[in-house]
Parts: structure tokens; sequence; C-alpha cells
């Protein structure tokens, strides 16, 4: 039997002009005051506002999390950082749910997703990505791991949370479709709307495991001074289940701005900025050594 719990995907906008590091704390080169002369691959909207919306769900540490009132992590960073040599100024535009960012770029209330979504075929049919991190999956549990669960396959029978929009969601049914095949139990799969739900459901041990990218859980499990993480990293998952790369999401077909970001990003890496963001954050594993437009699909 598979267990949903009902997300809500309504849309909560809450917009913060980040022209200084007061949306992502000190970090490398700070976004100008004032936008220079936009990219002119840029889209005309853009060109002609100098600003950039940059559509985040901010509940996906250390990629992008609310802290004290601000909005902050990586993907903030890196955003703010691309915007020099795009010659724009950011502006931050926080989603309800990961499953409302696509459509939010749909309706252009976005200019641009950055907030850990996995470029996939199926995401591609609505969205041109420029990929900038490598990731994989990952299986978190509570800490002891009592279920003592290593692997996929030891989830039969199991609760399982996973965040609405998970790239390895379809994987996983299909897995608890082989554990019954099997004579096992089928794994019961939750579905939440954003990760920190997902992980208050684990500490509390409502589930057995949650499954997500590797580097959202290590900045789970990473203790905080003056705080336990009740939750540790089981394993790994196999490629299948969600290994990918996280990717700026732009309209799709609209090539000539994956091209503008993509030679941005090229910069920051040459550079050096893109590394220091990576180390700041404790990232380096999932490192790109040069921007790709739909996985090198497009030039």
């Amino acid at each position: 039997m598979v267990r949903t719990v009902k997300a809500v995907i309504g849309i909560s906008v809450i917009s913060v002009l980040c022209a200084t590091a007061a949306c992502s704390g000190n970090s490398g080169d700070k976004a100008p005051a004032s936008a220079g002369k936009a990219d002119e691959r840029l889209g005309s909207s853009v060109r002609k506002t100098g600003v950039i919306r940059h559509g985040l769900q901010p509940g996906f540490p250390p990629f992008e999390q609310e802290v004290d009132g601000k909005i902050e992590g990586f993907d903030v960073e890196l955003m703010k950082a691309l915007a020099g040599p795009l010659g724009v100024r950011t502006e931050i535009v926080a989603i309800d749910s990961f499953a409302g960012l696509i459509p939010a770029l749909s309706a252009r209330r976005v200019d641009v997703i950055v907030s850990g979504m996995t470029d996939t075929a199926e995401r591609r049919e609505q969205v041109t990505f420029v990929n900038y991190f490598n990731n994989r999956g990952a299986i978190m549990v509570p800490s002891g791991n009592p279920k003592e669960i290593n692997e996929a396959t030891d989830l039969c029978g199991l609760d399982l949370a996973i965040e609405a929009g998970w790239i390895g969601e379809e994987r996983m049914r299909k897995q608890s479709q082989e554990c019954k095949k099997a004579g096992k139990s089928e794994i019961n799969i939750g579905t939440y709307p954003s990760a920190p739900e997902a992980v208050l459901a684990l500490r509390s041990k409502q589930v057995d495991a949650y499954t997500l990218g590797y580097a959202a859980a290590q900045s789970y499990v990473t203790p905080e001074k003056g705080k336990q993480v009740h939750v540790e990293i089981a394993g790994q998952l196999p490629d299948e289940f969600g290994r990918g790369q996280y990717s700026i999401g732009l309209a799709k077909g609209d090539l000539e701005s994956a091209r503008a970001f993509r030679d941005a990003l090229d910069k920051l890496i040459e550079e050096g900025t893109y590394q220091k963001l990576l180390e700041k954050y404790g990232l380096t594993e999932g490192a790109v050594e040069k921007a790709t437009i739909n996985g090198g699909e497009i030039e």
C-alpha cells in the first residue's frame, strides 16, 4: 500500500531585492547596488528592469533555507555571484513548495529557478536547464539506525518519507512493487511538501527513513552548536534513484538566456568564485568542471 500525505501546492511569494549581501551573508563578491548593462541574450523584461526574479523553495539546506528571517544558502550566493557577469540584480521569490516551482516559471512569476532542481527528461518538457552541480541520492534514518536500513531493498514494509517532486519518486514506487513481487510488504511512501517537514517526521519517528539528495542529507546530519541532530545517513542510493545534476531552470526554448547563464557560470568557475562557494558549504564533491545546457545536449 502506498500512503500519501497531501501537499499544499499554493504559492506564497516573498520578494527580497538582493543588491547587497543581505540575502546571503558575507560571501565572495557582492552583487552591485545598481546593475550594469544586462546581457543582451537575456529576456526583454529582464533587460528592461535590470532585475531577474530568482524562484526557490527555502527548505533545502545547504542550498536554500530561511535563517533569522533571511533566505540564504549556496544557491542564493551562486545566483548573486552570477548577477555580476549577467549585468543584473536578483530578487528572491520564495515558493511554498518545490512542486510549485515549475508552475511559477511557466506562469512567469519567476524568471529563473535555482533551487536544487535536478535536470530530467520529464522536466525538460517545460524547462531548459543549465547544469551546475553533480548530486546523488541518500537514505537518512533516525540515529542508531534502529531498522538496520542500508540500501533500498531494506525499505520493504517500512514507512518512507520523500519530498514532493523528488527525482527518485518513480523509481522508489517501482521498488515498492518489487518488494511485493518478492513476497514482502510494499514500501509505505509518504510525500511531504518540503524537506524540513520530512526531516521532522523522521526525527519524531513518524517514518523509518527519508530519501533525498546526498548533499542535503549531509547538512542535516552535521551538528549545530548546542543541538543534537537525531538522524544519520544509512547509505547511498544507486544512480537510478536520483543521481543527476542540480540545474538552473529557464523557460523551455529560451536558449539565449541559457547560454548567457552558462557563460556566466563558466566565468565563475574559471575565476575561482564557484569553487570558493562550494568549499564554504562543504559541497566540493559535487563540482562541475564546465557548465552545460541540458546535460551538454545543447551548445
